[in-house]
């Protein structure tokens, strides 16, 4: 049989000690009834499938191991000890307390506590509380947490396993005769683990939260491995694109490391760098993931310069008729978001900025005077007003990264539903600023083109040809651009089709959310928030609608109806 030491060193499984609570948290959350620890022979049996987790601990977490810190989120751990038996977890468990060097508890830690034990007894928790507080943080941390996964597990079992672990964790080898006190000592930490370790009392002040080490734990253990990798991720961004930067933090805060992963490779077909032992060390630990291939992926870094072309349509990905109503509601929003978002881009880039550069005569005095537009005309139909919309849509579909990338449930009880209702509610100000003055010019702007349209047929009657290219006019250039970009055929049939969608995008927001609040009932946390997206974007509806009345009643006292 191999030996422990032939694959990880005494030196390296310390390192472990802080990761100690998660697996005991997770042998209690399996059930310590069913799943406890074993020693002796039985475990013994164990030794060899433990190498494999340990090994895989300590390729994967120490790489990013900081001080005590093990940088890893608590959901990476849960699916990386759900790929192996309850029973190997509890068998690292004791093979970290046994093995490492230096040990949970050192030499004076041991004294002191046994010291206590001899002098005072073990049967006042008050004996033990200064003694505890000598310990440092990490060891106090994980003994507690080794007291309540005894106390939790069943009573008979509890003096076998407290004499068997006390040998372990308090004794010196040398000092034999102290194990009758440390078996009684390791009993009474557990038998009062939540008064000496949990300071239960804290918990009725209503000021202050619950303090327990369980909490602290997961909490630290998640926001450091969260901070992490988010900063990889900002990396990645600062690199593909800037102003995604800021969806890296909400990445983190809604969903887990591996759903984060596969969605960012699926959109931009590489991953950051840093990411990769991370995932080798996951597939290797047996957690799924049938997309993660390290030789046929490209990893980005500082000194890449070519890129695999950005996947912005993924709907496709996510066709499912087995997900949650809600979420095919909310997928149904978000890819129109980007769909409307990438048609009015080009646009702007492929039309409107081509128009604006003949009707300046930058393209010669011909192409300016066949375009059938004045100066004053394209701007005010091709100006300021869209391109605020279009870095509107810039800045929705940022923030519906978290929706686009990973469409699976959160970690947040508001959910997907609660994430969109927040974007809405966060970006209405701008949303009433921006489709405000762009809805009540429309009018204006539809009847300008038509007159346009109508100026332009009457003048080329009796010519066979149109004039496409460098001489175009706006309708001829229109054609030759939409027929050329596959977004825009669909409007290809004339400007109005396209410049009336942002004019009917405000309203379908409320039908979407609407949608979404009646599947998921009132009893859901996000159904409020939901709600009052609803009454917000009404309101700006509303606000546009008077901003248009204004506008057509201004038109029509001081310049006449439009026709």
């Amino acid at each position: 049989m191999a030996k422990m030491d032939d694959i990880v060193t005494p030196q390296e499984l310390s390192k472990l000690i802080p990761m100690l609570p998660l697996m005991l948290y997770f042998l209690q959350d399996e059930d310590p009834k069913k799943s406890g620890i074993r020693v002796g022979r039985a475990a013994q049996q164990n030794l060899s499938r433990s190498q494999v987790l340990l090994e895989f601990l300590i390729e994967s977490l120490l790489a990013g191991v900081s001080g005590d810190e093990i940088i890893m989120s608590t959901n990476s751990v849960k699916s990386i000890f759900y790929s192996f038996d309850p029973n190997i977890v509890a068998e690292c468990v004791v093979l970290v307390l046994k093995e490492a060097e230096p040990p949970l508890l050192d030499s004076l830690s041991k004294k002191v506590l046994i010291d206590a034990a001899i002098e005072k007894g073990t049967e006042s928790t008050k004996n033990f509380r200064k003694p505890l507080r000598k310990l440092n943080p990490t060891s106090f941390y994980v003994l507690g947490e080794l007291a309540s996964f005894i106390h939790a597990g069943p009573s008979k079992g509890v003096g076998k396993l407290c004499t068997v672990l006390s040998r372990i964790i308090l004794l010196d080898p040398a000092e034999p005769k102290y194990h009758p006190i440390a078996a009684s000592l390791l009993e009474a930490l557990s038998r009062n683990s939540s008064a000496l370790f949990g300071v239960p009392r804290r918990q009725k002040l209503e000021h202050i939260k619950p303090f327990g080490y369980r909490q602290q734990a997961l909490t630290h253990f998640h926001q450091a491995a969260a901070l992490r990798r988010t900063q990889h991720l900002k990396m990645f961004y600062r690199i593909r694109d800037s102003m995604y930067v800021p969806a890296a933090e909400q990445l983190f805060k809604y969903h887990g490391f591996v759903d984060i992963a596969e969605g960012i490779y699926k959109k931009y077909s590489m991953l950051p760098e840093e990411w990769k032992h991370e995932l080798i060390s996951l597939k290797r630990a047996n957690v799924e993931l049938p997309w993660f291939n390290p030789d046929k992926i490209k990893f980005l870094n500082e000194s890449t310069t070519s890129f695999p072309t950005i996947a912005e349509h993924q709907g496709s990905n996510f066709v499912d008729s087995k997900r949650p109503k809600e979420d095919m509601v909310i997928d149904e929003l978000v890819d129109s978001e980007m769909s409307y978002y990438i048609t009015l881009r080009t646009f702007l880039t492929s039309y409107v900025y081509e128009i604006r550069n003949i009707a300046e005569g930058r393209l010669g005095v011909d192409a300016q005077s066949n375009l059938g537009l004045s100066k004053k005309d394209v701007n005010y139909i091709f100006g300021e007003r869209l391109e605020d919309i279009v870095s509107l849509l810039k800045k929705m579909v940022v923030k519906m990264e978290v929706l686009m990338l990973v469409r699976e449930p959160t970690v947040d009880p508001i959910g997907r539903a609660g994430i969109l209702a927040n974007i809405l509610l966060e970006m209405y100000p701008e949303m009433k600023a921006v489709y405000g003055p762009y809805m009540s010019s429309y009018s204006k702007v539809r009847v300008t083109i038509e007159q346009a349209e109508a100026a332009q047929e009457k003048a080329s009657k009796g010519k066979s040809n149109s004039i496409y290219g460098k001489n175009a006019s706006f309708m001829g250039l229109w054609q030759e651009v939409s027929s050329a970009k596959a977004v825009l055929k669909s409007s290809q049939n004339g400007l109005q089709s396209l410049l009336i969608t942002p004019v009917a995008r405000l309203p379908r927001y409320n039908l979407f959310l609407s949608r979404v609040a009646k599947q998921l009932g009132e009893g859901h946390p996000a159904h409020k928030l939901l709600m009052q997206a609803v009454e917000v974007l009404k309101s700006v509806t509303s606000s546009v609608d008077e901003d248009i009345k204004t506008t057509e009643n201004f038109q029509l006292k001081f310049f006449g109806e439009l026709k």
